[in-house]
């Protein structure tokens, strides 16, 4: 990777929302770390960029919910050896999705641990990094919810994590940090991605 060069996390980037961010990231002369759980997917990504024609592109493999994964991602990060500008966070929601009174426990706890706390994991190990930069991001993407896509689970953690992140910045408006849950689309994702980007020129 070029020295200097900025760097951002893409959570989740197999998605359709988290490859339009690479290509957007990749096109401004960013650096790109792809983290997610699946690393064959990430890695076949990452091959598809360099096929065409960008290789600044390094993988790793992150649950959100896990910190021994965060701080593997830091390793990585260290190694770089480039300014952290930020990560970008991409939420998908659940297609199918249990009826009113037929989630249990199990399912709750892990659909929670997915989103919120590995928000707050994330945020945790990332935020301290961030703290020394002239500015930084902390990005959350979701699609513009359909009508289709509305039910419990899916309202319960677009008001769940836009709560915590509107904490979050509130907590840390000193740090000089953008932090927000943004709702995306197709049509609107790469100029709120520009508009919500680390303000360092990365030239």
């Amino acid at each position: 990777m070029a020295e200097g060069q900025r760097v951002y996390i893409i959570c989740n980037p197999n998605t359709d929302i988290g490859k339009s961010v690479a290509y957007t990231l990749l096109d401004e002369n960013y650096q790109i770390i792809l983290a997610g759980p699946d690393y064959s997917a990430l890695k076949a990504l990452q091959k598809q960029l360099d096929q065409d024609g960008f290789n600044h592109v390094s993988v790793a493999l992150l649950e959100p919910s896990k910190e021994i994964d965060w701080k593997n991602l830091i390793e990585i990060l260290e190694r770089l050896d480039n300014q952290l500008a930020g990560i970008i966070h991409v939420h998908e929601y659940e297609s199918t999705d249990p009826e009113l009174f037929e989630m249990d426990y199990e399912m709750f706890s892990a659909k929670m641990d997915a989103h919120l706390w590995g928000t707050y994991v994330g945020a945790k190990h990332i935020v301290p990094l961030l703290h020394t930069e002239s500015s930084g991001s902390l990005l959350h993407l979701v699609e513009t919810m359909k009508e289709d896509d509305f039910s419990m689970y899916n309202a319960m953690i677009k008001r769940a994590l836009d709560a915590m992140l509107t904490m979050m910045a509130k907590e840390l408006k000193e740090s000089n940090l953008n932090i927000k849950y943004i709702e995306v689309d197709d049509a609107s994702l790469k100029e709120v991605l520009l508009l919500n980007l680390d303000n360092t020129a990365n030239e």
